[in-house]
């Protein structure tokens, strides 16, 4: 226990360190004249555009509408993804009906369909929500579909022999089995889901991150940019974590295959 906690306390001090030094490095661009200060700012005047955008209250409204748009859509692309992928793993009809669809829909890039959402669903929160589910779906329905059809049959066969009911064949053999693949999916699906919803959120949206970003831009305030970008890669990298927590937390068991 003792080696565990050393090795945790370990990588939070590397982090830590990494951040230092790399916001040192940027600092160290700008003293020696390497990058022109009048378009990069220094540490210290992002840190004081973060107080003062925090204090005015508006920013966090940003954040609130990012995370919501978010959270909704890769709720969404999740639970249809999970759905179809086990629907598909174990039928044979529902696999010839969804998978022409999937492959037509699956390489177009999310971002093709802003015209149609915006056309559909209107500025504001519903085309960002409908594109964060889409772009999504795919890496969690693929992972989970590929995680079900990989389970070792000998497994599930002796397991029915050891007179295994249909609860304890999912709790003990399915899920622990495909649970770290579907991890995977649903931490690929959450960073998708980030890049899309600032994406739309640059042309479709009167609030969030991505319309902070792009206003701050044409105001050329290069600060507030470098803000904005700094609290999605934060926010990105709590969620991701907290995925990461869920999964040694609750789903620490995994079969070996």
């Amino acid at each position: 226990m003792e080696s565990n906690l050393l090795k945790s306390l370990g990588r939070h001090v590397a982090g830590i360190a990494s951040i230092i030094l790399g916001i040192t490095a940027w600092q160290a661009l700008l003293s020696f004249g390497l990058v022109n200060a009048n378009f990069l700012p220094t540490p210290l005047d992002v840190f004081k555009s973060l107080v003062e955008l925090i204090q005015d209250g508006t920013f966090i409204g940003d954040i609130f509408s990012s995370i919501t748009r978010v959270f909704l859509g890769f709720l969404g692309g999740a639970i249809i993804g999970l759905i179809i992928a086990a629907l598909n793993a174990y039928s044979g009809i529902s696999t010839r009906i969804t998978t022409p669809w999937i492959e037509i829909i699956r390489p177009i890039p999310p971002l093709a369909w802003i015209p149609i959402a915006i056309l559909f669903f209107g500025l504001g929160d519903k085309p960002a929500i409908f594109l964060v589910s889409l772009g999504s779906f795919f890496p969690i329905y693929t992972n989970t579909y590929q995680a079900i059809k990989n389970i070792p049959d000998k497994y599930l066969h002796t397991a029915k022999v050891l007179g295994a009911n249909t609860k304890l064949l999912l709790l003990d053999i399915i899920i622990p089995s495909i649970l770290p693949r579907v991890i995977t999916g649903l931490k690929i699906g959450l960073g998708i889901s980030w890049m899309i919803v600032i994406t739309a959120e640059l042309v479709g949206a009167t609030s969030g991150l991505g319309y902070f970003i792009e206003l701050n831009r044409l105001l050329l305030r290069v600060d507030n940019v470098i803000v904005g970008m700094l609290v999605i890669g934060a926010i990105g990298y709590a969620m991701n974590t907290l995925i990461s927590f869920v999964e040694k937390r609750f789903f620490h068991y995994q079969v070996a295959v």
